[in-house]
């Protein structure tokens, strides 16, 4: 993952402008940085729950990840599609 992240991270601007020639592809090259970024940390999380479930540890991950989706991502959520009044 980490060598991914960090070709990702590198390689940004040539990965959109894979799919955009034009020039407002700029607004996606720190996007991409942030999921290169992102792609560390899920990495270390998928690989860690991977080993409690080895290990016979079921009860923890889920938890860990009931705790993680749905009290603060499904918090932020709701407050950006109700709340924010973002425009099109």
């Amino acid at each position: 993952m980490s060598v991914a992240a960090l070709a990702l991270w590198a390689s940004a601007c040539d990965c959109a402008a894979v799919y955009s020639p034009r020039l407002d592809i700029a607004a996606a090259v720190p996007l991409l940085r942030v999921a290169a970024f992102f792609q560390l940390f899920d990495g270390l999380q998928i690989t860690a729950t991977g080993a409690l479930r080895g290990a016979g540890d079921t009860r923890t991950p889920m938890l860990c990840h009931l705790a993680g989706y749905w009290r603060s991502a499904y918090r932020w959520a709701h407050f950006y599609v109700f709340t924010s009044r973002w425009e099109r």
